[in-house]
């Protein structure tokens, strides 16, 4: 709403005279949020400090950190100062809605210098913690969803990743099936290849393996009957649309002989 009257006044400048209204009230709003994000990232940063330190084998220690765009006792003298700057702007420029986490690893700020594994850990851990932040608020476990999270980390990250979300409803898309099977001692109860674009179910049970006895079951990709059921398909749908498309000329075909027949007359 600030922001809206800051460009409303560039046309109207009589409204200058309402922005003190929105700067208390969002003075008294921001103050509320930056103090909530301060307890919430205390609370946050000793779980997932313990979670990462388990996916990186122990070899890494997360840092996590809440950075306030402005402290919440100097919010109003800022906010005022900043008046004219945000008139030629047309936007509020200090306030909570610029606060930014901040996560480290031996005092290096992985967002700009992480690698990709470091940064795709980092972001998971961070998940991970909220879904224990949710079981405690609300005594019910989430659903998990992970798209492509695996292809980055390496095998015991990944099989610590998968052993820890074994009592959570997961969603995992991945591109290297065979590999995240074969990493993994995870028991998959449903498990689809998409090719061509058609969705296979490829569910296979492991059969005389001791290390999978009394789990559920876990996928194996199945390349060669796989295109053979998607030329199958394939062919089918070729000639259902050709059915479909011959029902339709002649459909078309009564409409125009009807159509003659009526002119005729």
């Amino acid at each position: 709403q600030r922001n809206k009257l800051l460009k409303d006044m560039v046309y109207r400048p009589e409204l200058k005279d309402t922005l003190p209204v929105w700067d208390l009230q969002l003075v008294e709003t921001g103050k509320r949020i930056i103090a909530r994000r301060r307890s919430f990232v205390e609370e946050l940063k000793e779980i997932i400090r313990d979670i990462h330190g388990r996916i990186s084998g122990g070899k890494e220690e997360l840092l996590l950190t809440y950075e306030p765009d402005i402290d919440d006792i100097f919010f109003a003298d800022e906010l005022d100062r900043a008046k004219e700057r945000d008139r030629k702007l047309c936007q509020t420029s200090v306030g909570p809605h610029r606060d930014d986490l901040l996560f480290s690893i031996g005092g290096v700020d992985i967002r700009r210098f992480g690698s990709q594994g470091q940064q795709r850990t980092a972001a998971l851990s961070l998940k991970l913690s909220e879904i224990e932040i949710v079981k405690k608020l609300t005594k019910d476990t989430p659903l998990l969803l992970l798209d492509d999270v695996l292809s980055e980390l390496d095998s015991s990250r990944q099989n610590y990743l998968l052993n820890s979300i074994g009592d959570i409803q997961t969603i995992i898309t991945c591109t290297g099936l065979e590999e995240f099977v074969n990493n993994s001692c995870f028991g998959c109860a449903d498990c689809y290849s998409i090719f061509d674009p058609l969705i296979h179910d490829n569910i296979k049970q492991l059969q005389g393996s001791d290390s999978h006895k009394g789990k559920r079951p876990v996928c194996q990709e199945a390349a060669g009957e796989g295109s053979a059921l998607a030329a199958a398909v394939a062919q089918e749908e070729t000639e259902q649309t050709k059915s479909s498309a011959e029902q339709q000329l002649r459909a078309w075909d009564r409409k125009l002989k009807e159509a003659l027949r009526l002119e005729d007359y």
